[in-house]
C-alpha cells in the first residue's frame, strides 16, 4: 500500500513537470554554443526564501522553474545529400526530461508533399532505444494527396481546401461531413476526422479550424457521422462505433454524452448515423434528430437529445444463415444506414437498411412498408432472395410525374435508381464503365449526392475507385476527376453545399503535408505520451527514398539540486557547499508518503532518504509556475547560504541514467566554481550561477526566557564565518521590545542594540557584528550581555570573544 501511495505522488508531480519544461521562467536565455556531450547548464534566478513555523519549523525555498528554451539545446545531424534534397528544419525548444536520439527514418519513400502518392513515411524512434525512458515509436505522412476536396461539378474542376487541416495526422480520415447556413449568410462545415475528432469551416469549406478546447479528443476511434442544428449552427452531434453519440453545444469547443437516455441499451451499441431532418409532424415543421443503432434500430428526438424515443413499427424479417427470406414476419429493427425526407411532402421518409434495401415511411411513424422491389430479388414462390446493403441514399430535387427520385448505393451491389418514390428501382451498375474489382465484384459505393447540373443525376463516390456521374441523360457513368485535381481515389462521404453548386468531398488515407509546413512532433507523439517540444518542416518538395535517415540530438537537464552552506573554507572564504536535496526528473525516488513538511512524515525503508524528493514540490504563482523545497534541518539564528542549480549526466541519450557512469556536471552556484567542475560546461557566465544568504530567524516571543549567544565563544577564521571579516553573534529566544546592553567585564557599556530589523519587523534573534559603538571591533575578551524588554524582564549572560 505504502508502494502505491509513493507512486501516486511521483506520478502527480511527473504530470506537473512535464508543465513545468514548457513554462517561462523569466531567467536570461544561456547561448549554447553547441549541443554535444556536454550542456551549457544553467541556474534558476529570483531563488525566494521563507521561515515558517507552522505545522514544521524549516525554510521554505521558491524559484521559478526553467523553461526548455533556457534549459535545453538540439542539434540535427543530416546527410549532405539528404540536406540539398528535402532541407529539413528542426525548430522549437526540447521540452522532455531525457536526453534522446531521435532516428527519422522514411519507410515509404515519395516525394514531399506527393498529389499522386498516399504515403509518404516518415517513422520516429528512439536510436538506438533507450531502456530507462519510453520508447518512441511514431509515423508522419509527408503526402499531399489527401484531406478535403473542394468540387464544382459544372466546371468539372477540384481544388484541395486543407488550409488548417492537421498536417501531424498519418492518415487524414475525414469520414463525414455536414452544413448549415447562418444567419447573415455564409456556410458552416463541420467535418468528422479521426482523432481530431472534428474540424469547422465557417467559409464554406475554404478554410478549417479545430475547434476543440484544449485537452485529449473526446472519442477513443473514428466518428461515423455528424449532424448539425438546421436553426441553431452551434449544436452538433458526433455518432461513434463505441462512445455513442456525443454533443456541443458550442460550436465543437466541448463534447459531453448526447444519448444518456438510451445507454441502458447497451454500452457497446454502435452508432450508423445521426441526422437532423426537417420534417412535418401535426402539420408543423419540426427539427428532428434521428440516430441509428447496430441491431437496436432507429431512435428520434424532437428536444435534441434530452429524450429518445424508439420507432418501434420499424421492422424487418431475421436472416437466418445469410439467406434473405421475404416472407419471414417482420420482427427485428433494422440497422438503418441513411435517412432522407422527401423535398416535396416532409412527412415522407425513406431509409436505407443493411440487407433489406428500402423502405418508406412517414414522419408520424404510423406505417412503414418495404420499398425494394427490382432492389431485393424476391420473386413468387421463392422466399430467399438475394440481400441489398443500402449505406447511401439521396433524393434528387427532381420528379417524375410527381413522384420522387431516389438514387441507393449498396455494399456490393451496385447503385439504384427510383422515378416513383421508391416503389420499383432499376438497376445502373450494368455498364461497362461502372467500377468494378480484380474479383469481377461491384466495387463498394461509400457516399453519393445529388448533381444539380442534371436531370435525374447523381455523383457517386467509390470505396478506392475516386468519383463517377451518372444521369437520364447521360444513360452510363463518367468518371469525374476535377481535371485531375482529384487524385485521392479513396473518398468517404460527399457534402453538396446547401444552395450552390459545389460539393465538398471528403477523402481517406492520405495525407496533406505541404512542403514549408511545421508538424510539431509532440502531437505526432501524442500516443507515447511524450512531449519533445520540437517541430520539423521540409523546405524542399524533393524525393525521400525508403530508408533514408537522419538524427535530433536533444538534451535537457536531468535534475534540479538543492545546496546548503553552514560554514566557510578557511583558506579561499567560499561557501562549504553540501548537497541536500536532489529530484532526478526521470527516477524522483520518492521515500515518503507525505511532504517533508507534514508532522507525519515517514521514510521508507532501503530508500535514499538523502536525496529528499518529497521535499520537493510544484505551485503556480500568478500563472507562473515555481519549482519549491523545504529544509526542515535548519537551526535558529543559523545564517545558511541556499543555491540551486541543475545537474545533468553529460549526453545520456543512448544511456540509461540509472548505469551512467559519468560525473554529474552540475551549474555553478558561485563565479569561483568556473575553476572548478562547472568549467566543464560549454559557456560559464555571470548569469549562469545564482545563490542566497538566508538568516534562519524564528517569531519574537511574548516573553523573555532563556537568551543565549551563539556561537559563544565566538573564534575568528572559525567555521561560523560565512565570510571574511564576519564575526557576527547572535542572541536568541528575546521577546518583544527587548534591548541588549553589552558591557566589558569592568562594567563599561561598549553597545546597545535594539530588537528592531530591516523593514521594523521584530524576530527572535538580535545580532551583534561585535563592534562597539564607534563601529571598531572589540577586544578579546569576556564581555557581559543584559536583555530587557517593555515589560520589566530582565536577563544576564557571558558571551566570549576570541580574536
Amino acid at each position: 500500500m505504502r508502494a502505491m501511495i509513493c507512486a501516486k505522488v511521483r506520478l502527480e508531480v511527473m504530470s506537473l513537470v512535464l508543465v513545468l519544461l514548457s513554462a517561462n521562467a523569466g531567467v536570461v536565455r544561456a547561448q549554447f554554443e553547441a549541443c554535444g556531450d556536454t550542456l551549457a547548464l544553467v541556474s534558476p534566478r529570483g531563488l525566494e526564501i521563507n521561515f515558517v513555523e507552522s505545522p514544521v519549523r524549516g525554510n521554505q525555498l521558491w524559484w521559478p522553474a526553467l523553461s526548455a528554451e533556457d534549459a535545453s539545446c538540439f542539434r540535427t545531424e543530416v546527410p549532405a545529400g539528404l540536406q540539398a534534397e528535402v532541407e529539413p528544419v528542426v525548430s522549437g525548444s526540447y521540452a522532455e526530461f531525457n536526453d534522446r536520439q531521435i532516428r527519422l527514418t522514411a519507410s515509404t519513400g515519395g516525394q514531399i508533399g506527393s498529389k499522386t502518392q498516399l504515403s509518404v513515411k516518415l517513422a520516429l524512434e528512439s536510436s538506438p532505444p533507450n531502456p530507462a525512458v519510453p520508447s518512441l515509436a511514431a509515423t508522419m505522412n509527408l503526402s499531399g494527396a489527401g484531406g478535403i476536396f473542394l468540387a464544382d461539378i459544372g466546371a468539372n474542376s477540384v481544388i484541395q481546401r486543407n488550409d488548417g487541416v492537421p498536417e501531424h495526422l498519418v492518415s487524414v480520415d475525414v469520414t463525414a461531413m455536414t452544413a448549415v447556413s447562418v444567419v447573415g449568410g455564409g456556410i458552416r462545415v463541420y467535418a468528422a476526422v479521426t482523432g481530431v475528432p472534428v474540424l469547422r469551416s465557417d467559409d464554406g469549406g475554404q478554410t478549417w479550424f479545430e475547434p476543440l478546447l484544449g485537452g485529449e479528443s473526446p472519442i477513443a476511434n473514428q466518428s461515423v457521422d455528424i449532424a448539425v442544428s438546421p436553426s441553431n449552427p452551434d449544436l452538433v452531434f458526433l455518432a461513434t462505433p463505441r462512445d455513442g453519440l456525443l454533443r456541443s453545444d458550442d460550436g465543437g469547443q466541448t463534447w459531453a454524452a448526447a444519448d444518456a437516455a438510451i445507454r441502458d441499451l447497451s454500452l457497446t451499441d454502435r452508432a450508423l448515423l445521426v441526422a437532423y431532418l426537417s420534417v412535418d409532424v401535426g402539420g408543423q415543421l419540426r427539427d428532428r434528430l434521428y440516430l441509428s443503432l447496430r441491431g437496436k434500430g432507429l431512435f428520434f428526438s424532437d428536444d435534441d437529445a434530452t429524450t429518445w424515443q424508439r420507432v418501434d413499427n420499424l421492422l424487418v424479417p431475421a436472416i437466418v444463415g445469410g439467406a434473405v427470406n421475404c416472407a419471414a414476419p417482420a420482427t427485428q429493427p433494422p440497422d438503418v444506414e441513411s435517412i432522407v425526407v422527401s423535398p416535396t411532402d416532409s412527412r415522407t421518409l425513406y431509409v436505407g437498411l443493411r440487407n433489406w434495401g428500402v423502405y418508406r415511411g412517414t414522419s408520424a411513424h404510423d406505417a412503414w412498408v418495404p420499398a425494394f422491389d427490382g432492389m431485393v430479388a424476391c420473386q413468387t414462390g421463392i422466399q430467399q432472395g438475394a440481400a441489398a446493403s443500402v449505406n447511401s441514399l439521396v433524393v434528387t430535387p427532381d420528379q417524375v410525374g410527381g413522384q420522387d427520385v431516389l438514387f441507393a448505393g449498396t455494399e456490393f451491389r451496385g447503385i439504384f435508381v427510383s422515378t416513383d418514390g421508391a416503389a420499383n428501382w432499376s438497376d445502373i451498375s450494368q455498364t461497362a464503365a461502372y467500377p468494378i474489382d480484380a474479383d469481377s465484384l461491384f466495387v463498394p459505393v461509400t457516399a453519393l449526392a445529388s448533381d444539380p447540373t442534371g436531370t435525374q443525376a447523381v455523383v457517386a463516390a467509390f470505396d478506392g475507385a475516386g468519383l463517377q456521374r451518372w444521369s437520364q441523360v447521360l444513360g452510363d457513368w463518367v468518371p469525374f476527376d476535377g481535371a485531375g485535381g482529384l487524385t485521392n481515389p479513396r473518398i468517404a462521404d460527399l457534402l453538396l453545399l446547401p444552395g450552390t453548386g459545389t460539393m465538398l468531398v471528403a477523402s481517406v488515407g492520405g495525407g496533406v503535408y505541404e512542403p514549408g509546413d511545421e508538424i510539431a512532433l509532440s502531437k505526432v507523439l501524442a500516443s507515447t505520451g511524450v512531449d519533445v517540444g520540437l517541430s520539423l518542416r521540409f523546405d524542399r518538395r524533393g524525393v525521400l527514398n525508403q530508408g533514408d535517415s537522419f538524427d535530433i540530438l536533444a538534451q535537457t537537464f536531468q535534475a534540479y539540486a538543492v545546496w546548503r552552506a553552514l560554514s566557510t573554507n578557511l583558506v579561499t572564504g567560499e561557501p562549504n557547499w553540501q548537497m541536500i536535496g536532489l529530484y532526478d526528473l526521470t527516477n524522483p525516488e520518492f521515500c515518503s508518503f507525505d511532504p517533508c513538511d507534514s508532522p507525519s512524515q515517514t521514510i521508507l525503508p532501503g530508500c535514499f532518504a538523502d536525496k529528499r524528493a518529497n521535499c520537493f514540490k510544484v505551485q503556480s504563482n500568478n500563472g507562473e509556475l515555481q519549482w519549491g523545497f523545504f529544509d526542515a534541518d535548519v537551526f535558529n539564528g543559523f545564517t545558511y547560504h541556499y543555491a540551486v542549480s541543475t545537474l545533468d549526466y553529460g549526453f545520456a541519450g543512448n544511456t540509461a541514467p540509472r548505469v551512467f557512469d559519468g560525473d554529474f556536471l552540475f551549474s555553478p552556484r558561485h563565479p569561483s566554481e568556473s575553476n572548478h567542475q562547472a568549467a566543464l560546461f560549454l559557456s560559464v557566465r555571470p548569469e549562469n550561477w545564482a545563490y542566497r544568504v538566508f538568516e534562519t530567524n524564528v517569531a519574537v516571543r511574548t516573553g523573555l526566557g532563556d537568551v543565549f549567544a551563539v556561537p559563544n565563544p565566538l573564534q575568528r577564521r572559525g567555521s561560523w564565518d560565512l565570510a571574511p571579516g564576519q564575526a557576527t553573534v547572535r542572541f536568541r529566544n528575546v521577546s518583544e521590545s527587548s534591548k541588549i546592553q553589552i558591557y566589558t567585564l569592568a562594567g563599561d557599556l561598549v553597545r546597545e542594540l535594539e530588537n528592531v530589523v530591516t523593514g521594523g519587523e521584530e524576530r527572535g534573534n538580535i545580532e551583534w557584528d561585535t563592534r562597539n559603538g564607534e563601529g571598531n571591533e572589540v577586544a578579546s575578551g569576556v564581555y557581559i550581555y543584559r536583555v530587557t524588554d517593555a515589560t520589566g524582564a530582565e536577563f544576564v549572560s557571558k558571551v566570549t570573544i576570541i580574536r
